[in-house]
């Protein structure tokens, strides 16, 4: 942990921040966090309901993110950075808006109805234009966004769990389309090109090897 991590209040003697104990980096920052500048007010007058996601939240090895209240305030797990990349730590007590606007497009309507509170939304492989580090990133994620009841019942906010599907799907589609090359005219048609080229991917192949095909 380094210094600045350091000088963050543990949950120890603090009874009101027990369900905030441990957590790693994430729970250190969660801990430590001026919450009564954002709509969410200071942690120890949260609601019970956001409360015990936040544990749950804490406690899991899953990539998990939460959004609560009408702006979506958005709270994260260590596993999510992985995810968040170099918006690490500044995404933290942010609107969800803010944090991913260059996906929004994407992710709103879905929030949107999660947020209905009637039922929850899940994606699978789903292609998101990053821009996690300063450049658009292709990605792909399987995730859910199921809405978590406020102390009144009405829907308080979303957890978010997360799993990656970008070296798999990436992969595959090289894969694929290194194989239709190799197979050559053969399988392409006259003069036609790999049905592949209708989606090219992003990470171009740039050596392939020519094939020949049997005239026998």
């Amino acid at each position: 942990m380094n210094t600045a991590l350091a000088d963050l209040p543990s949950s120890e003697g603090h009874p009101e921040l027990s369900f905030l104990a441990g957590g790693g980096e994430l729970g250190a920052r969660i801990r430590g966090h001026d919450w009564a500048v954002t709509p969410l007010g200071p942690a120890p007058a949260w609601p019970q309901s956001l409360k015990t996601a936040v544990r749950i939240m804490l406690t899991s090895r899953q990539p998990i993110w939460i959004g609560w209240g009408p702006g979506l305030t958005f709270l994260y797990n260590d596993a999510y950075k992985s995810i968040i990349g170099g918006k690490h730590p500044g995404a933290l007590g942010r609107p969800t808006a803010d944090v991913w606007r260059e996906i929004w497009a994407d992710i709103g309507p879905l929030l949107a109805t999660a947020m209905g509170g009637v039922e929850g939304t899940y994606v699978e492989e789903q292609l998101l234009i990053m821009e996690r580090n300063g450049y658009p990133e292709e990605t792909y994620y399987t995730f859910s966004y199921s809405p978590i009841p406020g102390d009144d019942g009405q829907p308080g906010g979303i957890i978010c769990a997360n799993s990656e599907d970008t070296h798999r799907v990436v992969g595959d589609r090289q894969l694929a389309l290194l194989r239709e090359l190799a197979a050559g005219p053969c399988r392409r048609g006259p003069g036609g090109p790999p049905a592949s080229a209708a989606r090219p991917p992003w990470r171009a192949i740039r050596k392939t090897s020519p094939s020949r095909c049997s005239t026998s």
